[in-house]
């Protein structure tokens, strides 16, 4: 244990990769207290699970549409460039809205969120590239991931924690300026994040870019598995927080600062599985580490589901971060076995198809809710199932790897 800490404390001496931890922080506070704030704001104009969907609905549209364009651009174009275009874009549309803007309608929150979430279509592909990218190989790739995520999470408990107290004292416009400082900060810590390798840029056009992929995933049909596993853990990911909110306000009968301390249970878990879910991934086998807080995660759900205490459900949503902290793993699974060459598209590909199942659930969820209006606490049972289903990609995954090994044994 004491050599792998040091081998993630190491990871420090590395000043891109240090940047790369500020600027995740400050943005997750920024997000963690967008997150709660709008959240309770947007119940408060509409006291229905419908608003959240909508909500999430408009961050998450633009992503899956423009997901063939923001991965060729990652790979395009050089990553730091793209990731300090997009801060200072961030950084501008919190100022327009400002000075221009309320946020006292669900019009004007819903059109905040979707140029957000233009934003974030072009950041994240290239964002996760530049991890890579910052590292001079690959053998610290999933420390490097789990050591941002759990960076990235605290910040979160921060901001969470923050978003809970300010929606209960200032109104959104006020709150507009603590997303400005922390994403400001975010913008600055960018320009410090430098690639440790060179990587070639594919010469041809948007389309024989995107042959090269397709002809990499049929010949590696594993890694294909492997992103799709990826792409259900990030709808498990971003789906439940579409009901945590009216769950814990119509199902706990919770307040907005106890909704914010059962938000932050999942942070601190998350923070805690990234430190350690690693180490265990290393000595267990990362899918064998997966499958087990998958199914951990699924009894957990079911648990949730059933009680009505804001104390339970506290320690709950803990363990069920906890369990989540192995998306990580899951990215750092397909990073790993793609060329790195491809990455910005294959990363783009996986951001934009997320963004499409999520958003067909989003839309599952609101024809289902406005045909039954089932209470908030029912929506769990949906969950159990996507987290189950995850599992078979990840078999199939590892079963499609270990015939690659030995046909390459063989030869």
């Amino acid at each position: 244990m004491k050599s792998y800490l040091a081998a993630r404390a190491a990871l420090f001496k590395n000043i891109s990769f240090t940047c790369a931890c500020v600027m995740g922080f400050f943005s997750a506070i920024a997000i963690g207290v967008a997150y709660v704030s709008f959240s309770w704001h947007l119940l408060s104009l509409y006291n229905s699970v419908n608003a959240i969907i909508i909500f999430m609905f408009s961050w998450w549209v633009f992503g899956a549409v423009l997901s063939p364009i923001t991965g060729y651009f990652a790979d395009k174009f050089p990553r730091q460039k793209i990731i300090v275009v997009t801060n200072s874009a961030r950084v501008l549309l919190i100022s327009i809205f400002l000075l221009f803007g309320s946020l006292d309608s669900l019009m004007e929150v819903y059109i905040f969120t979707s140029l957000w979430g233009v934003i974030l279509a072009f950041y994240m592909p290239a964002m996760l590239i530049m991890i890579r990218e910052i590292l001079i190989d690959d053998s610290r790739l999933l420390y490097a991931n789990s050591t941002m995520d759990g960076i990235f999470e605290i910040g979160m408990v921060a901001g969470m924690s923050l978003g809970g107290l300010m929606v209960a004292i200032f109104d959104m416009h006020e709150i507009l300026y603590f997303l400005l400082a922390g994403t400001s900060i975010a913008l600055i810590a960018s320009v410090g994040v430098k690639p440790a390798r060179e990587v070639e840029k594919n010469e041809g056009g948007f389309i024989e870019n995107w042959r090269l992929v397709y002809r990499f995933l049929c010949a590696r049909r594993f890694v294909f598995w492997f992103y799709t596993a990826q792409i259900g853990f990030t709808c498990l990911f971003m789906v439940v927080p579409i009901f945590i909110a009216p769950y814990a306000k119509n199902i706990l009968q919770a307040s907005s600062w106890e909704f914010g301390l059962i938000e932050t249970g999942f942070s601190v878990g998350f923070i805690i599985g990234s430190l350690f879910l690693p180490w265990i991934a290393d000595k267990k086998g990362e899918v064998s580490t997966i499958i087990v807080a998958l199914a951990v995660s699924s009894c957990l759900y079911l648990a949730l589901a059933l009680i009505h205490s804001v104390t339970l459900a506290f320690i709950l949503y803990f363990f069920i971060g906890m369990c989540i902290s192995c998306w990580a793993i899951v990215v750092t699974l397909a990073q790993k076995n793609t060329d790195i060459t491809l990455q910005g598209k294959a990363q783009g590909m996986s951001y934009g198809l997320s963004g499409m199942m999520v958003m067909c659930v989003y839309m599952s969820f609101f024809i289902i809710n406005n045909v039954t209006h089932l209470p908030s606490n029912r929506w769990f049972y949906f969950i159990i199932v996507l987290a189950l289903l995850i599992m078979y990609p990840l078999f199939k995954g590892q079963y499609l790897q270990k015939q690659v090994l030995k046909e390459l044994i063989k030869n």
